[in-house]
């Protein structure tokens, strides 16, 4: 058997690892992105509505203004949650393809084939299993995107109730500002923890793995 580790297969292999790193330091730089972008959108807002108090702005238009500004970082997470899910499918396209095609388990591997992503899948799914709480806080840890809006949500039905105990806002406006709570709650659960939660990997890791199963299987037939 020619050994893989000195032949052409070498640098497509640590051409896809290259890739898998470069999109992982690519998902670190959009966490810092969004946070980033939302806090400086909470300074501004506040900033503003002490700006407008001070200044005797109309106390309805600067509610509205301060929620719409507290509401911009869901729209933007919005945007950024679907380039995540972009990234999440390239990484897992490319780790399940080395699996595939690279790889043999550390008990199968005599020196000729690569064993990292197989290793790494199968730590993965022994703490899904066995160890859940190492899991849990992974996922935790890497919902940036779905924590950063909920703050936003939360600072706006803070506000509302501000304004509505101390200042001479209508029903009307407090009802607006529960319309844009519920509407925020709606796009975190429907499309920013659908698109960018870290629990997307574990799917799409399958979906990936079932495919390149089934063309590694169907190549062999001479078929492809």
């Amino acid at each position: 058997m020619c050994n893989l580790l000195k032949t052409p297969h070498r640098d497509e292999y640590l051409f896809l690892r290259n890739e898998i790193m470069l999109r992982v330091g690519w998902h670190i730089e959009y966490a810092k992105m969004a946070i980033t972008i939302t806090i400086p959108i909470w300074a501004f807002c506040f900033a503003f509505i002490a700006y407008a108090f001070k200044n005797d702005f109309p106390v309805e238009g600067t509610y509205f203004i301060s929620i719409f500004i507290l509401f911009l970082p869901v729209l933007i997470l919005c945007s950024l949650s679907f380039k995540i899910y972009e990234n999440y499918t390239k990484v897992c396209n490319a780790a399940t393809y080395l699996i595939a095609f690279h790889e043999k388990p550390l008990n199968e591997n005599d020196g000729t084939f690569f064993s990292w992503e197989i290793a790494n899948a199968a730590l993965g799914r022994h703490f899904k299993k066995d160890v859940p709480k190492i899991t849990n806080a992974l996922n935790r840890n890497s919902d940036d995107l779905i924590y950063l809006p909920a703050i936003s949500l939360l600072l706006i039905s803070l506000l509302s109730v501000l304004y509505s105990v101390h200042s001479e806002i209508s029903w009307y406006c407090f009802i607006v500002g529960i319309v844009f709570v519920i509407l925020g709650v709606l796009l975190i659960k429907f499309v920013i923890y659908k698109y960018s939660s870290y629990k997307n990997l574990s799917e799409l890791l399958t979906i990936t793995e079932t495919f390149w199963d089934d063309y590694k299987l169907f190549g062999k037939g001479g078929q492809v």
